[in-house]
């Protein structure tokens, strides 16, 4: 009986096993099913908002313009109708058939490809200015360096330059010089370019003034002839725009080297100002140092006075012997008698300057009466 009922038990369980992992494999199947599924809702989700998105803009480019189809087009033109009537209508998809969709990407196509044109254009427009800008900023910056290369020459002294110690001017003179003469030159190419300017001018009226000739009535021109007088007005007027642009570079230059010689004038009076209270700082000290010589000279001096003293005094100490007691005593005494003395002298002037008083008194007394 245990036998059989484990054989029972054996065979339920391997049962219900089976149908767990029959149920798995299942779901597992099911599963792959579902994500298959997704994947392919999203694929077509994404392929229907790309042909959503070049349909509505399909659509904003046409609103306001008829659509131009061939003759051969005629049945697709129904279905652009409703395909209008359903713009309005948001939050859903917009289901296009084929030759729709063909008619809809051909103009997109199209369109992409005039502002891809369009973009190029532009580009290049774009590039051509930055190489005519890059240029013209490469001649600015060799006139520079040729610039900066003889203000050096002129102005900047190169020499073996110290650890703290700046770079040395040779002068401001020179410096005035250099932009004296460089603002002269200035005016010189402005006076030429002026004149050039003149030149240009009266030929244009000589030009204008013989078209005008060549215009009168029964008068023929010759295509020749005006297609020469074309080229030489443009080449003039080329001539005149660069020549304005000249002289607006010019009168720039003129500018800026005018704002910058007023700065170094402002920097030059801010130095000589420095330079004054240095050349006051230096009287100054120089006086100081005379008066410390001579104050040391003097100190000299009294060292060799006190030095001669010490030297009498060590002198006077060597030869000198104690007193015996006897004389000190009398030493001693005779000081005495000699401060007894002194104050008795004091008190017989105190008494005489008070009895000198007293006669001044009555004898004053005596002349009044």
């Amino acid at each position: 009986m245990n036998v059989e009922k484990r054989e029972s038990l054996c065979s339920s369980y391997s049962f219900a096993m089976t149908a767990k992992n029959n149920l798995l494999s299942e779901f597992t199947m099911e599963n792959e099913v579902i994500e298959q599924r997704i994947k392919a809702t999203r694929k077509k989700l994404d392929d229907c908002l790309q042909e959503n998105a070049i349909y509505e803009l399909f659509c904003e480019q046409i609103h306001g313009e008829p659509l131009e189809l061939p003759s051969s087009d005629c049945s697709v033109r129904p279905s652009l109708g409703r395909i209008h009537k359903s713009v309005k209508t948001k939050g859903r998809f917009i289901t296009l058939n084929m030759e729709q969709k063909c008619v809809v990407a051909k103009y997109a196509l199209e369109e992409r490809t005039k502002d891809l044109n369009l973009l190029r254009k532009e580009h290049e427009s774009v590039a051509e200015q930055y190489e005519v800008l890059l240029k013209a900023q490469l001649e600015r910056k060799i006139e520079c360096a040729k610039t900066r290369s003889s203000f050096d020459l002129l102005v900047v002294q190169r020499t073996e330059c110290l650890p703290g110690m700046p770079l040395e001017l040779t002068g401001m003179n020179k410096f005035c010089r250099f932009h004296k003469f460089y603002l002269n030159r200035l005016d010189t190419q402005l006076s030429n370019m002026r004149i050039e300017s003149v030149n240009s001018r009266n030929e244009i009226r000589r030009m204008k003034k013989s078209l005008r000739e060549l215009e009168e009535p029964g008068r023929v021109i010759h295509s020749v002839e005006h297609e020469q007088l074309k080229i030489h007005c443009r080449n003039a007027l080329r001539e005149i725009q660069r020549l304005e642009m000249m002289c607006a570079h010019v009168k720039a230059c003129a500018t800026r080297i005018g704002s910058q010689l007023a700065s170094l004038r402002l920097q030059l009076k801010q130095e000589m100002a420095k330079n004054e209270e240095l050349e006051e700082e230096t009287d100054r000290i120089f006086r100081m140092g005379t008066k410390l010589n001579f104050l040391v000279s003097k100190n000299e001096e009294g060292l060799q006075d006190d030095m001669f003293d010490h030297y009498r005094l060590k002198k006077y100490l060597v030869t000198y012997r104690v007193p015996t007691t006897s004389q000190y005593a009398h030493t001693l005494a005779e000081m005495a008698w000699l401060t007894r003395e002194r104050l008795v002298m004091k008190r017989k002037e105190r008494i005489a300057a008070l009895t000198l008083q007293r006669y001044k008194k009555l004898w004053h007394h005596i002349q009044t009466r």
